[in-house]
């Protein structure tokens, strides 16, 4: 069981990490693919009981293992606005311009359309 825990874990960061660094979407598009990547697992689960009592066994093999994850993807998430800020400053003649980009991306995770 271990195995298959530590083997699920390595292919949710690596397909989350891999939308997230989708050069050809939009910020929008990875902030929106790398979750759905991390939560695809669990969305159209038939037996939701079943799962969910196999989920709460994974998690005490996987506690540690797990956290880490949740702290690297949302640790990668705030990398990704500031590198969005980044590259908003090189495509901005002027401060307000950067104020609109910048804004931009972080409604793109802030906003209700986006829960």
């Amino acid at each position: 069981m271990r195995a298959v825990v530590t083997q699920l874990l390595d292919d949710l960061r690596s397909t989350t990490w891999q939308a997230l660094g989708r050069d050809d979407h939009t910020v929008e598009e990875r902030l929106a693919g790398a979750f759905e990547a991390f939560h695809a697992v669990t969305v159209e689960v038939t037996d939701r009981q079943t799962f969910a009592e196999s989920l709460q066994a994974a998690q005490a093999l996987a506690a540690d293992s797990m956290s880490r994850l949740e702290h690297d993807l949302v640790t990668d998430v705030a990398q990704h606005l500031f590198d969005a800020s980044a590259g908003a400053k090189y495509q901005s003649a002027t401060l307000a311009e950067h104020r609109r980009r910048l804004r931009v991306s972080v409604r793109v995770v802030t906003s209700t359309g986006c829960r």
